[in-house]
């Protein structure tokens, strides 16, 4: 495999060179493989580097085109309630009546009505016909293959005898009889009334949101995404609440917007289950009355970013001309951009408290008897994330095998490349380890993880840090986070500090002081940049390793991690 920080590319006995990718198991059957291999057409490195982003973004394409083909349709989605099925049954009866009463004779539209229902027979098959019939009238989109439609079919069957009762009134003269049904367009639920209207509530809206994020979202960010809906559902919810029900998306207003802003930002700073549970009015009720401090505004940016995008994918598909949450964060991104420009790394005092602390003197061992024990990873990743400027969730992720040497330098291969494993933009790249790593024994570290997995593998046992263990999200790193967390603050860090994540901004800053140019250093920490080029190129490993051995090593209590006594923290 050639030593490329931003892509990962291989070269076969023939010379060439060529991209490899797993197709998704979900997708296998619509694409035909199990795999692409693409070739790049050249036997030059530097050359293959800068074919290979192309050709991956038209695998993805292919492997999103596929996945979208599987993605149900949109009215498909709709969740009808189960009323919502007898009422369409209902409305089915009252259109077949209006065809009877509108006919020029009679018996022309009951020789019709046989035709459809093989004689007029109650059957399942019969239902079905009748019911598409007036779907198609009504350009109602319901797939016959949903549940949905078997569920108002199997409604309609059960009321047979109301229509057969209405056809035989009419059929004697009997015009004026009322038909036997009492369920009307009025009493469907907001989901049914999208349905039928084919105008967009914001739930529907947002069912539709989901369902094209999943379908173009590979694999390996899957759960990144399902904790990204979580989040979204509980916005959407407040926001229903607020304007006053599942309104059509059309009649969201600019106005409703700022009002469900300023509400959202009134919310309490709280941990408690019960007060979380409130509404978002009961929330805010609840703050003023106890005098609660409310959430950051950060908070609100990012809840009401999160909510804008559903209506920003309305304005993609030309349901509506202006997403209402447009410019409605203005005053909130000045507040909070004058904060950020306040926050920066950790400092040199910062940095002494941190790694002269006892999380590098002593052996991590819970305190409760039902703590997690972290073990080394306490001591490891800290480092990693300081010396490399990873993320804290790729490093807690590496597998025993991504510690390897490239063209002589021992590195770390982050990646997306197993079921287990995700990076914040799905490439992969190779960083170098910093020469403190290596005499700190981490090499060691991992040769022991490989003996043990020899010896007896588990689930976890191809990780480098087998005893982390996944949440329901599958982040490894969110209890880590927390422990870590807590014990850098205690060691007195500055309070404006992210405790982890302010490591990787300390490279960031590092680099800069080293004048490293930026292309080179966002290569390294897997940043996307923000030029329309960035990310094209390749950065090799001698070069990274040049920038990595740069960073300034930090005083330790400890030269070597088996000096690390045994003493509870």
């Amino acid at each position: 495999m050639a030593g490329f920080i931003v892509m990962k590319i291989h070269q076969r006995k023939n010379g060439y060179w060529y991209v490899r990718k797993r197709v998704p198991e979900d997708v296998r059957r619509i694409v035909g493989k199990t795999e692409f291999v693409e070739s790049l057409k050249t036997k030059d490195k530097s050359e293959a580097a800068a074919r290979a982003p192309e050709v991956i973004a038209e695998v993805d394409r292919r492997i999103s085109e596929a996945r979208l083909k599987l993605a149900p349709k949109r009215h498909d989605t709709l969740k009808l309630k189960p009323k919502d099925l007898h009422v369409l049954a209902d409305m089915c009866i009252a259109y077949q009546v209006e065809q009877m009463e509108e006919a020029h004779h009679i018996v022309d539209y009951i020789n019709h009505l046989h035709d459809l229902s093989d004689g007029f027979r109650p059957s399942k098959r019969a239902a079905d016909r009748l019911l598409l019939e007036f779907l198609e009238a009504r350009h109602i989109a319901l797939s016959p293959k949903s549940a949905s439609f078997d569920g108002v079919s199997s409604a309609l069957l059960g009321k047979w005898d109301v229509l057969n009762e209405a056809l035989i009134h009419r059929g004697a003269d009997n015009w004026g009889a009322p038909v036997k049904t009492t369920l009307t367009e009025e009493s469907l639920s907001a989901a049914g009334r999208a349905l039928v209207s084919d105008e967009r509530t914001i739930s529907a809206l947002y069912d539709e949101y989901k369902n094209e994020e999943r379908a173009f979202t590979p694999e390996s960010k899957r759960a990144t995404l399902a904790k990204r809906f979580r989040d979204i559902d509980q916005v959407a919810r407040w926001f229903i609440d607020h304007v006053g029900g599942d309104l059509p998306i059309t009649r969201v207003t600019k106005r409703d917007v700022a009002a469900f802003i300023d509400k959202l930002r009134q919310r309490p700073k709280v941990k408690k289950p019960d007060i979380k549970a409130l509404s978002l009015e009961e929330q805010v009720k609840w703050a003023l009355e106890n005098d609660a401090p409310s959430v950051a505004i950060s908070t609100t940016q990012k809840d009401v970013k999160l909510f804008q995008s559903v209506f920003s994918y309305a304005v993609d598909k030309h349901y509506i001309n202006e997403n209402p949450f447009s410019g409605a964060l203005r005053r909130i991104d000045r507040k909070i951009s004058k904060a950020h420009s306040k926050k920066s790394g950790y400092r040199s005092s910062d940095l002494k408290r941190a790694f002269g602390s006892n999380l590098f003197r002593h052996r991590y061992t819970p305190v409760r008897k039902n703590d997690l024990d972290y073990g080394a990873s306490v001591f490891w990743v800290p480092l990693l994330c300081y010396y490399t400027g990873a993320r804290l969730n790729e490093i807690a992720q590496l597998h025993l095998s991504d510690v390897r040497k490239e063209e002589g330098v021992w590195c770390i291969d982050i990646n997306p490349n197993s079921d287990d494993k995700r990076t914040k933009n799905g490439g992969s790249r190779i960083v170098p380890l910093h020469r403190h790593i290596l005499e700190l024994g981490f090499l060691e570290y991992v040769d022991e993880g490989r003996l043990l997995h020899r010896r007896s593998k588990s689930t976890r046992s191809h990780r480098v840090f087998p005893m982390l263990i996944p949440n329901t999200d599958g982040d490894l790193s969110a209890g880590l986070s927390r422990v870590l967390g807590r014990r850098l603050k205690q060691a007195g860090i500055s309070n404006d500090l992210q405790p982890i994540h302010g490591l990787r901004h300390t490279f960031k800053t590092n680099c800069r002081r080293l004048n490293v140019p930026e292309d080179v250093h966002d290569a390294i920490t897997g940043h996307s940049g923000t030029s329309v080029g960035r990310g094209y190129g390749g950065v090799d490993v001698n070069t990274a390793n040049q920038v990595v051995q740069s960073i300034s090593q930090v005083d330790l209590p400890v030269k070597h991690f088996k000096e690390l006594m045994h003493k509870k923290l």
